[in-house]
């Protein structure tokens, strides 16, 4: 999946891995020729697959030689990403604009793309369902519950510590 300013745009025929993105996400890409991606401003690559197939892609010399930060973000979502772009670049940005101090902040998150923004917040939460690396960082873990209502259990939590 290849994030652009015109929205969000594949050239894969996997049906599968085209569904499985839509149902995840809520979005689903367009498809476009190899020459339309070329043309693009693109802003993040996320390769969807199994987790077989993703498993090698971080010590990948082709993906090394890119020379852009990566994460995998689900088992079935390996991410590119630009330079210095995270989740917290741009929660520092918002919160700039609103005047608002990281220390006044909670975030929520998953899995290993939330770790900058636990580190950059003033509170984090992981969810329970979480991958280890997002519960080892975040300070408080969210109550368990269920995937579905995980994010509202986590938010009850923090609003009964407050």
């Amino acid at each position: 999946m290849y994030y652009t300013p015109e929205g969000i745009w594949t050239s894969t025929a996997s049906v599968q891995d085209l569904e499985f993105y839509t149902r995840l996400t809520g979005l689903t890409p367009k498809t476009v020729d190899e020459a339309t991606l070329r043309q693009a401003q693109i802003h993040k690559i996320v390769w969807v697959g199994s987790p077989q197939a993703l498993e090698g892609l971080s010590a990948d010399i082709r993906v090394a030689r890119l020379e852009l930060p990566f994460v995998r973000s689900h088992d079935r979502l390996f991410e590119l990403l630009p330079i210095g772009v995270t989740k917290a670049s741009g929660l520092q940005t918002l919160a700039q604009h609103l005047g608002v101090r990281a220390e006044q902040t909670v975030v929520f998150g998953d899995a290993d793309n939330d770790l900058p923004m636990f580190e950059w917040a003033g509170e984090s939460v992981a969810m329970p369902h979480g991958t280890t690396a997002a519960r080892k960082s975040a300070r408080w873990v969210g109550p368990r519950s269920s995937p579905q209502e995980a994010f509202a259990c986590a938010v009850d939590f923090v609003l009964s510590r407050a």
